[in-house]
């Protein structure tokens, strides 16, 4: 039996601009499919279809032709690595399974430098996420649990040495929000309850002597 051919079907708006380049085979949506800005002609995505759904990639552009997002399709739902982009620089690489974030967001600078590692679970904050400084080095560390900050955040030296500590709960500071020396004395600290600050500053010098104590 001969394999059906593709066939190309032009939508076109009341103006006769057109808006959509369609592939068909056997009467379905197979194939690439374009979609056009009726003002300036500029294409605005790049679908691939099976059989009426979205399977394949994706390429949606700027105004400018610049690719905005690099998308994969699998029976019509997000699935695999997003690619987003900014200026022509690649920002975002995002997981998904299913429709559903799944796995480490990505996210990077101007200079293609990694400076966020979100992770996901069933669209929903699950974890640990990892901010970067433009150095390189991990910068703070955020628990996060059902998509609330949860647990104790910590920020770091580039040596690698612990610079703060945040206690969180259900998205609040709730206790001691401690910084240190590099040497891991403590510098100062400050107690929230809610996310208020109730006492503090209190601070110290390397000595660990106090300095200063607000209340």
């Amino acid at each position: 039996m001969a394999e059906s051919e593709t066939t190309y079907q032009e939508i076109r708006n009341s103006k006769g601009s057109l808006i959509e380049l369609r592939a068909l085979k056997d009467g379905k949506v197979t194939g690439v499919v374009e979609y056009y800005d009726p003002k300036t002609n500029a294409i605005k995505q790049r679908v691939t279809f099976f059989e009426n759904k979205r399977h394949g990639a994706t390429l949606v552009y700027n105004k400018d032709g610049s690719v905005s997002r690099k998308l994969e399709f699998r029976e019509g739902k997000l699935t695999g690595i997003s690619e987003f982009y900014r200026d022509g620089n690649l920002y975002a690489t995002v997981p998904f399974i299913d429709g559903k974030l799944n796995g480490i967001a990505t996210y990077y600078d101007a200079g293609g430098s990694k400076r966020m590692e979100a992770p996901f679970a069933h669209g929903i904050l699950e974890g640990d996420m990892v901010l970067f400084s433009a150095l390189g080095h991990i910068a703070k560390v955020i628990p996060h649990q059902a998509g609330k900050k949860q647990g104790i955040a910590k920020s770091y030296y580039p040596s690698g040495a612990i610079l703060k500590t945040e206690p969180y709960l259900d998205n609040l500071l709730e206790g001691n929000v401690t910084q240190y020396y590099e040497n891991g004395k403590v510098c100062a600290w400050h107690f929230y309850q809610r996310g208020k600050m109730m006492e503090g500053p209190r601070i110290f010098n390397q000595k660990s002597q106090e300095l200063f104590t607000k209340f």
